[in-house]
């Protein structure tokens, strides 16, 4: 290798550049990624953003052309998405892929939880000011993806033996194996959704994982014995107990302790 190949640096180029077509102009930012072998081109839903990726030795002179010569195709894309709404008092947006109304609860102590009426819509609570409504909404959309990732951490069995049928093509067996998982998911995520970590706690414990049931800050306290109870029903209904003799023990010493349950 020459010697002034190790002290070259590639010239910055710009990380962005403008796609017209159809009186439209769209921002286009570029990647650089060693593995690829040809420009292509992505858009980000969510931030409603045009990626182009590009070879490493792939010029800017060539992707600039790549991009405006699919400028249909950015266009017609961009054009699909939904336009974007503002987290505001009474705006719906989807949570799980169920619809919610987001109902401002001035004066409330909290963050964001959930809500689901006997009747009427189910409801995004947001507390604290009016002003903070579109930061909460978005910190508690993240944790609500953090709790379906954390819905995992229990059914992992079953999940696991769930998806090897479908990769090996059965998709019937695939359904059948993890349907039995969404009630217990759905217990652990009731309302409100923010306290799921103490049912992800209490079927680990159960499991053997760790040796107490105690969360930080006194979690395990935000649920009643009767959730744990039907958490426990259901864990076992799908299969989610590992050893199901230790669970039995464990759940007797529990409603022992906090039922007077023997």
């Amino acid at each position: 290798m020459p010697l002034r190949a190790l002290f070259y640096r590639r010239p910055s180029e710009p990380q962005t550049f403008e796609v017209e077509f159809d009186q439209a102009s769209f921002a286009v930012r570029v990647r650089r990624h060693r593995q690829a072998r040809r420009y292509t081109l992505r858009i980000q839903a969510a931030t409603r953003e045009v990626i182009l990726t590009m070879p490493p030795r792939g010029s800017l002179r060539e992707a600039k052309e790549f991009a405006q010569k699919h400028g249909g195709w950015i266009a017609a894309r961009m054009h699909r998405l939904p336009q974007a709404v503002p987290f505001a008092d009474g705006t719906i947006v989807p949570v799980r892929g169920v619809e919610h109304r987001i109902a401002h609860r001035s004066g409330v102590r909290g963050t964001v939880w959930t809500e689901t009426p006997s009747h009427g819509m189910a409801l995004l609570c947001v507390a604290g000011d009016a002003p903070h409504i579109e930061r909460r909404v978005g910190e508690g959309v993240d944790i609500f993806f953090d709790a379906l990732l954390g819905i995992f951490d229990p059914i992992a069995t079953v999940a696991a033996a769930a998806l090897n049928q479908l990769a090996a093509g059965d998709a019937d067996g695939y359904k059948k194996t993890i349907a039995p998982t969404i009630a217990l998911s759905r217990e652990i995520f009731r309302s409100p959704t923010r306290h799921y970590k103490a049912g992800v706690i209490f079927v680990a414990w159960l499991n053997g994982h760790q040796s107490h049931f105690v969360a930080a800050a006194g979690l395990q306290s935000a649920r009643s014995v009767a959730h744990y109870s039907t958490v426990f029903e259901l864990a076992d209904r799908c299969g989610a107990l590992t050893d199901p003799e230790l669970a039995v023990a464990r759940m007797r010493a529990f409603l022992q302790v906090h039922a007077g349950v023997s």
